[in-house]
Order: C-alpha cells, then structure tokens, then sequence
C-alpha cells in the first residue's frame, strides 16, 4: 500500500503522522512524507506569514514526522514539493499512484476556511484516491499571552 502523509510541521500534520505510525500496514507498505513549500528558494520564504507563527522549515518538518516512524519495519521516503499545497499533494499522489493520502486538519471553519481555503477539504474532495483527514482530539496549547512591564 502506498500512502502519502503531507505534513507542514504543525501539531496537525505530527498528529496525521502519529495516526499513520501507530497503524498496522499490510507488507510492503510505503509511506511518503511531502512536505509542500509555496516558495522554490528553500529556505528563505516557506510559507509565508499568513498565519502566524509561520511553520516550521522544510527539513524540520519533515525530520518531526520521520521521527514518529523510528523502528517501524515499513519503507518510509521523504520529499520536498513546491507549489500551491492543495495541487502538489494532489498532483504527487496522481503522479506516485498513491492508495491513501493522510493530512491533517488545521480544524478551521467559516471565515478562515474562506479566506485561507481548506488543503484537507481540498484534497479530499479532488484526490484521485481515498483520503483521511485526522482532527486532533484536544486543540493545540495557547501560547502565554506577552506580560506587560
């Protein structure tokens, strides 16, 4: 089985990771971590600010969700895409013959959904393949609010 994990080094994309680690596979499995950088000149600008913090860069990214993979018995690659996330992923797991893409969701909806567009939704709605979306089960930690001096 041929499963493509895309990650961005969020706790959502390490939880898509988890949820692929802990799963028995049948022989021969592989997975393929992309990461996908809306910029060709890695590192400089890898996903631009438009959330903020910014994720994490490429080889972080991608050594995060290898991590979880250490003393699993299946094949486990890893490669770097550039261009828009939801056709990159799209157009890897068409290119690659993938049998499953796993993502994980930022669990946005609205407005932000609008304004910032859905890859999980994306993906799913378009892929050549069946898709997993992992939700984490607790919402990721807030980071302390700046104190005043």
């Amino acid at each position: 089985m041929k499963i493509l994990l895309a990650v961005d080094g969020s706790c959502f994309g390490l939880a898509a990771a988890d949820a692929v680690a802990a799963r028995p596979w049948p022989p021969g499995s592989i997975v393929r971590i992309v990461y996908v950088s809306e910029s060709e000149g890695e590192p400089a600008e890898v996903n631009p600010a438009r959330i903020l913090p910014p994720f994490p860069q490429p080889p972080y990214a991608i050594d995060k969700a290898l991590g979880r993979f250490v003393g699993h018995q299946m094949k486990v690659e890893a490669r770097i895409l550039h261009g828009q996330p939801k056709a990159a992923i799209l157009d890897e797991a068409q290119d690659w013959g993938a049998d499953l893409i796993v993502v994980g969701s930022h669990g946005m909806s609205g407005m932000g959904r609008f304004f910032l567009g859905s890859v999980s939704l994306a993906v799913a709605a378009n892929s050549p393949c069946s898709v997993e979306i992992v939700r984490l089960t607790q919402p990721p930690p807030r980071p302390p609010a700046p104190r005043e001096s």
